[in-house]
């Protein structure tokens, strides 16, 4: 039993048996793949407590203040970080994303002590040392899934893990 973070091929690696678990919202799902749905997910746009986004008087950051601003990104978004990232790229225009990472947690430590934004979801990561921006839209909202094909429905350990996860589910 191995944890790890999402990759390029983990859709397709869960469609073909390689993969036991997989946690989010995604596309490209085959017959093979049971779901259960563990809550619903939204994100936040967060930043270092001294961002000068915070320090400022006039208000929640408009949609287009956001396109002078730099960015951080996770790398593998399911299908509503794709959506919340889509409201942004029109237009011809696109959010500086400078740099990329596979995994949440490393997103919201190198937002500390920088003037650099992200999108992350809410409640799922550590963002203790963040603030969250407050912006004069709304971001979607949508359910995250627990993923699991057909060949591990049986296994009574993965079946307690699947059930443990829902039990203490608390978003």
């Amino acid at each position: 039993f191995e944890i790890i973070i999402r990759y390029d091929a983990c859709v397709e690696d869960l469609n073909n048996g390689n993969l036991v678990l997989l946690i989010g919202s995604f596309d490209g799902l085959s017959n093979n793949i049971h779901q259960v749905n563990i809550g619903e997910m939204e994100y936040g746009l967060f930043a270092d407590k001294n961002n000068p986004l915070l320090q400022r008087k006039s208000g929640k950051v408009t949609f287009d203040e956001l396109y002078s601003e730099k960015f951080i990104d996770f790398k593998f978004h399911g299908k509503l970080g794709i959506e919340v990232k889509s409201i942004f790229n029109k237009n011809g225009k696109f959010l500086n994303t400078i740099l990329s990472y596979s995994q949440y947690d490393l997103v919201a430590k190198a937002l500390i002590d920088t003037e650099f934004l992200a999108f992350i979801p809410v409640g799922l990561v550590n963002t203790e040392e963040l603030s969250k921006i407050e912006l004069d839209m709304t971001l979607p909202k949508g359910k995250c899934y627990m993923y699991w094909h057909s060949v591990m429905e049986k296994d009574l350990f993965h079946k307690y893990l699947r059930n443990s996860f829902v039990n203490m589910s608390y978003f």
